[in-house]
């Protein structure tokens, strides 16, 4: 440390200065500084040579001055490209190009791999085609002894060959390794080599593998480049890799990797492939370079997916992670008032077009199309004239001369010029701004015209059932013409295996049994729309060859035989064979009236039989939906479409939707929507034989009763409507976050004011009528028919009013000029159209309301005002006086001494996984014995707690009322409550009431029958499992297949294939909060019958519950009546409550009016109809309950058997009551067989047996 110091006092701090005798600027303190300075600037230390440039041959003293010369002068780096040093190497190089090297040279300053692999990493990005690499190391050897080693080395220099010199590693073992100086790595080029996969049956590295690659390179060579020099080529591109795959008969799978934080290798998908052939080569990327992966599991200990960065271990499972993850698309949630989409004849009627529908449109089409065209026209004419304007101005004007006479008048003449120059630039963009919104409103008009043309164009297709048969048949031919030939690719909505909707140029091919219900056959199609004729009959399996078309007579009876019906087609009543007769007997008149000589001519008037009447009822069905201005094969192509229509155009009620801000409540409500529950109580009952529960009482009937159209009854119950207000819990309090408030707040406000200055007006807009008026290309903000007035809310800061220039920027100001100026275009053309304008301006409003203590005031303060925080038991106690309605996230639990009480039923409804130890012993036996259930099942089950669940008002009330505890509230989403659909629900239920009574209104009753009990589905659709369907031919399907969003392909023929691909967006625009709402009324209906009818009134040792199902309960009870069940010390109570019950306004409630009226027939009949009352289903006097949806009933006196199979064909299963005890009693496994068509291969259709087991 002293030897240090000492060093560093004498070098910094001594007063010695030495000088350079040379330039004499230069002076340092010790010798070594001055003999570095001569060395380095002079060269003339020790007699040393100056270093010469050898491209500009300028010389140096050192060699650090050469190497910054070479850089700035010349440009160079640290390597050297194709360095060509004798004329003969370059002779060789011309006559054989494969010698081309590439030379880099790198120097190292440290000995570590890192600077060895960084180095390799240089050259392979600096390569641009294929390369051998060799490496070379420069070093320094240092002799062990120091007396004649140099003469020792120069004489074995001047005897032996220098390049078998540099091979050896040493001269002799006195010789050892010192240090590394540089790194040379030499690139031998290769740019005609071609990086393919290993062929089928070749070992890697044999002669075989060699020569199967080079015939395989010459195949692809030939086949892209035909005579031309093959070293010339430049190798495979990525789209050109699928021929390869041709030509080697082999799948070409291509991975690029990374590493993680333990440096491990992980595995990502870079290329997929059809999977043609039998054998898979799989591919390492690395940059723009391949190899070849002999087994993936060996190089990647796991894959990762790009999208949601999940890690798999199998690659099985990362291939099917990749076609399924969510995380690719990108969901919307607009926020908003939720509104139908528009239809053609809308946009009609707002440009002044007024024809509401098709039908009454009728012959008119030209007449539209004229008015759209002379639209065009003017439009057109006008702009033509303003060119030719704007040319004959430009003529006429004549250059201005200014004389400058003093400087006064100079300055004037500036400015001049200068307001000149600015108004100028004005004009010239406000000109910009005109010619904007004239190309805006003539692309409007065109875009309707276009609609309009493309309605009109588009020609419906229907059959029944085609979506899942027809289409399937002839969709190998149809899309080998399509895609192959004419390369059009269809629009096309499928479900599962089934066409939807299958549109190309203007056919657009439609089922009609999505607009029915799901199990509806032809026949009872035909019957329900009373159709003149009905659907023939068919020996469908005698059938079975063309040359039966010969035959002269039909077959006898036994061949009208139907496997797949389990009947005969003349009749399902094989007891009364005399119907059998009959209609083989009408067969054959009708055989002898057509003049028949063949079967060929019963076919054809069969085929014909299925056409006529089906044409007659889609007929009275589309009349139907004409009346409500619906034209449903073009507006709607599903039944839950039409009805969700017509259901929001009975009301003039706005439904908010989750914004972007609130998608996690979207997705919270999203998993709260289930269905309604399933469960079996007793397993057995029979009349006379098993007693209620553990009493003595005997059951004496077994009742199921069913609830009448729960759903409709649901819909009239108060919906959530208007703006919501999310309470979200911050330190103990909920505070309302206010949504839709501001925009709301301001228009609402502002229409309110005007509405009451005009007492005789009634301003109508989207946020307070629901409807929004368009004058041309403009929605404007309100609209009153009555004065003829558009009112447009102007936001001080969006159309910069004057009051708020003082913050204004440059920027800003620029801005404000072009708001200014279309504003300015809108309202002119507004006024040219022969419309009033009324501006409602903000910073007017408020002022006016600050100064004036008017009613407008009230309003803001009723409507919208700022509630501050609450705690949670004011919030439940606002909820219990219904103050507050809406959706509450919570805790909720069944005390311990109420246990007992919610034993049967427990109240609480939740999506729950349900292992083996969560069920009875019965049924954990039974899945252990038949090796069920091995992972735990999502399933919907009632419980005594709920965690984090999603409540409505009203179902919460009810729960607390019952005695539950409410542990912790989460948050609360504010609705206001308004039975919005009472007027819908109306229509329904009239219109079947008037179908039982006059039997020439059954169109209409069936038709909404079937609209009232869908329309509450198109609330709820999960567009997540919403797909694209494409086509792809051999040009296109790899590029297909490799996309983002590619999810499953499936070959139809040769070279066509169908690909299935994700959405890359979508586009959340259902409110799906009504149809939450639908659901948990529809839940707790059904506990208000148990709790407020069976659990308050009747004596539990009389009834016990067998099943419930969604709208029905099944009962078995120790009286001839349920009725009789009620309690001696509440059956005057109740006896009460039923004589007010004749009066004309009863309608089904939670407290007294559960079950149809019994006073006179005239309410008998009426209450049929009624939603929300119980009424008896069926009777019997036995009754098995398997599981869920599997149970049987059946009735001694009358001989009839009720049951449901699921995931059985009922009329394969043939006594089912006999199967349902052996299954019970027995334990013996029993068998039935599922018959039905199955399409094989996409273009085949079967016909399938299949043996289902029931243990």
């Amino acid at each position: 440390m002293k030897k240090n110091l000492a060093m560093h006092i004498s070098r910094w701090h001594s007063k010695i200065n030495l000088q350079c005798p040379n330039c004499k600027s230069f002076r340092g303190k010790t010798k070594e500084d001055l003999d570095n300075h001569i060395s380095r600037k002079h060269g003339q230390l020790e007699n040393k040579d100056p270093l010469t440039c050898l491209k500009c041959e300028k010389k140096f003293h050192s060699h650090y001055s050469l190497m910054q010369h070479r850089r700035m002068a010349h440009k160079e780096s640290g390597k050297s490209r194709r360095k060509q040093v004798d004329i003969n190497l370059g002779e060789l190089f011309e006559k054989d190009p494969d010698l081309l090297a590439d030379v880099y040279n790198f120097q190292f300053r440290t000995m570590d791999n890192k600077a060895f692999r960084g180095n390799l990493e240089k050259v392979y990005k600096d390569l641009g085609c294929a390369a051998k690499i060799n490496v070379a190391f420069g070093f320094i050897m240092k002799s062990l002894e120091d007396d004649g080693d140099l003469e020792f080395i120069c004489d074995r220099l001047d005897d032996e060959d220098y390049f078998e010199h540099m091979v050896n590693e040493r001269p002799n073992t006195k010789w050892r390794f010192y240090s590394v100086t540089n790194m040379t790595v030499f690139a031998y080029l290769m740019p005609h080599s071609n990086l393919l996969p290993t062929p089928p049956n070749a070992t890697v590295g044999s002669d075989e593998m060699e020569k199967a690659v080079t015939d395989l390179a010459n195949e692809y060579f030939e086949h892209f480049e035909g005579e031309k020099d093959p070293k010339r080529f430049r190798g495979v591109k990525d789209k050109e890799i699928y021929v390869v795959e041709d030509l080697a008969g082999v799948n070409v799978v291509i991975y690029s990797c990374e590493r993680d934080d333990n440096g491990k290798l992980v595995g990502m998908l870079s290329r997929r492939s059809l999977n043609k052939y039998p054998e898979t080569v799989n591919l390492l990327r690395y940059g723009r370079h391949l190899c070849y992966i002999e087994d993936p599991k060996r190089v990647f200990k796991q894959y990762r997916c790009p999208n949601c960065n999940t890690h798999f271990r199998k690659v099985s499972h990362f291939q099917r992670h990749l076609t399924t993850c969510d995380e690719r698309v990108k969901h919307i949630y607009p926020g908003g008032v939720y509104e139908l989409k528009k239809t053609i004849f809308d946009e009609l009627e707002e440009i002044g077009i007024e024809e509401k529908s098709a039908q009454e449109m009728g012959q008119k089409f030209d007449k539209v199309f004229r008015q759209l065209d002379s639209f065009l026209m003017a439009l057109r004419q006008e702009k033509s004239h303003r060119d030719r304007q704007k040319t004959a101005d430009g003529a006429e004007k004549e250059e201005d001369n200014v004389a400058v006479v003093d400087d006064e008048e100079e300055d004037r003449t500036r400015m001049t010029m200068t307001w000149k120059t600015s108004f100028c630039m004005r004009m010239e963009k406000n000109l910009r701004i005109m010619m904007m919104m004239r190309w805006m409103i003539t692309y409007f008009y065109e875009g309707i015209r276009k609609k309009l043309e493309r309605y009109c164009l588009t020609l419906p297709c229907f059959g029944f059932n085609s979506s899942r048969y027809d289409l399937n048949l002839i969709k190998e031919f149809l899309l080998k013409h399509l895609v192959k030939e004419k390369e059009i690719n269809p629009e096309v909505i499928r479900k599962t295996n089934q066409y939807v909707s299958f549109t190309f140029d203007h056919l657009q091919f439609l089922d009609i049994l999505n607009f029915l219900g799901g199990a509806t056959s032809l026949d009872s199609f035909l019957k329900a729309y009373q159709t003149t004729e009905q659907k023939g009959f068919f020996p469908y399996e005698w059938f079975d060859s063309p040359e039966k078309l010969s035959n002269k007579e039909l077959p006898p009876i036994e061949d009208f035989w139907s496997k797949l019906k389990n009947c005969n087609v003349l009749s399902a009543d094989l007891d009364k064979y005399h119907k059998l007769k009959l209609r083989l007997y009408y067969l054959k008149s009708i055989w002898k009236e057509y003049k028949m000589s063949s079967f060929r001519d019963f076919l054809r008037w069969y085929n014909d039989k299925d056409v006529i009447p089906t044409l007659e009822a889609m007929q009275k069905m589309m009349n139907f939906y004409h009346e409500k201005g619906i034209d449903m094969l073009k507006l709607g192509c599903t039944l839950p479409n039409l009805a969700n229509r017509c259901l929001h155009q009975s009301t003039g009620v706005k439904f908010y939707r989750f914004g972007k801000r609130d998608m996690d409540l979207a997705k919270r409500v999203r998993e709260e929507i289930v269905g309604g529950p399933s469960i079996v109580f007793t397993r057995y009952a029979k009349v006379g034989e098993t007693k209620i529960r553990d009493s003595e009482n005997v059951c004496r009937a077994i009742v199921g009763v069913d609830a009448s159209q729960l759903y409709p009854y649901s819909m009239c119950q108060p919906m959530p409507t208007g703006p919501y207000v999310r309470w979200d819990l911050r330190d103990g309090k909920f505070y309302p976050l206010k949504i839709h408030r501001s925009d709301l707040e301001l228009k609402v406000i502002g229409f309110f004011a005007e509405q009451s200055k005009r007492k005789e007006c009634k301003i109508q807009s989207l946020e307070v009528t629901g409807k929004q008026k368009r004058i041309g290309p403009f929605l404007v903000d309100g609209f009153c028919d009555h004065c003829n007035t558009v009112f447009e809310v102007m936001g001080c800061y969006y159309h910069y009013c004057a009051c708020i220039e003082h913050k204004l920027t440059e920027d800003d100001l620029e801005k404000c000029e072009k708001k200014r100026a279309q504003d300015e275009m809108r309202r002119n053309y507004i006024k040219s159209k022969g419309f009033n304008m009324v501006e409602i301006w903000e910073c007017e409003w408020y002022q006016q309301m600050r100064e004036n203590n008017n009613g407008e005031r009230h309003f803001v303060q009723t409507n919208f005002k700022h509630r501050s925080p609450i705690s949670e038991r004011q919030l439940v106690y606002k909820i219990l006086d219904d103050e507050y309605f809406g959706v509450v996230e919570c805790d909720l639990v069944v005390p311990d001494h109420l246990k007992k009480k919610f034993q049967n039923f427990p109240p609480l409804f939740k999506n729950h996984l349900v292992s083996r130890e969560d069920i009875g012993t019965f049924m954990k036996t039974m899945a252990e014995e038949n090796n069920l259930m091995k992972k735990p099942r999502k399933m919907l089950i009632s419980s005594f707690y709920l965690e984090k669940g999603m409540v409505i008002t009203p179902m919460l009330k009810f729960l607390l009322k019952l005695g539950l505890q409410l542990k912790k509230v989460y948050s609360f989403i504010e609705y206001q409550p308004q039975k919005c659909f009472e007027s819908f629900v109306d229509q329904v239920v009239s219109a079947r009431r008037e179908g039982d009574k006059n039997k020439s209104s059954g169109v209409v009753a069936e038709t909404m029958k079937l609209l009232g009990n869908s329309s509450y589905g198109y609330q709820i659709m999960n567009r997540n499992k919403h797909s694209v369907t494409k086509y792809g031919n051999e040009s296109n399907i790899h590029d297909l297949i490799n996309q983002k969003m590619f999810k499953a392909s499936t070959e139809i023929c040769d070279d066509v294939y169908e690909v299935g691909m994700m959405k890359k967006s979508i586009e959340h625009k259902e409110p799906i909060i009504v149809g939450f709402f639908i659901l948990q009324y529809a839940k707790l209906r059904m506990l208000e019958l148990y709790y407020n009818f069976l659990y308050t009134y009747c004596d539990s040792n009389l009834y016990e519950e067998i099943e419930m199902d969604t709208d029905s309960l099944y009962l078995a009870i120790g009286r001839d009546n349920i009725y009789d069940c009620i309690r001696p010390e509440v059956k005057q109570v109740w006896t009460k409550l039923r004589e007010k019950d004749c009066k004309d306004q009863f309608t089904a409630d939670a407290i007294q009016n559960f079950f149809p009226r019994t006073c006179c027939k005239r309410h008998i009949d009426f209450d049929k109809r009624t939603p929300g009352l119980f009424k008896e289903e069926f009777r019997c006097s036995e009754m098995i309950a398997l599981c869920s949806k599997t149970y049987c009933c059946e009735d001694d006196t009358t001989k009839t058997v009720k049951f449901s199979s699921k995931g059985l064909n009922k009329c394969h299963l043939e006594e089912p009551m006999a199967k349902y005890r052996k299954v019970l009693f027995e334990d013996e496994t029993m068998t039935s067989k599922n018959r039905g068509f199955r399409v094989v291969n996409n273009n085949c259709i079967f016909t399938y047996e299949q043996d289902k087991r029931g243990d």
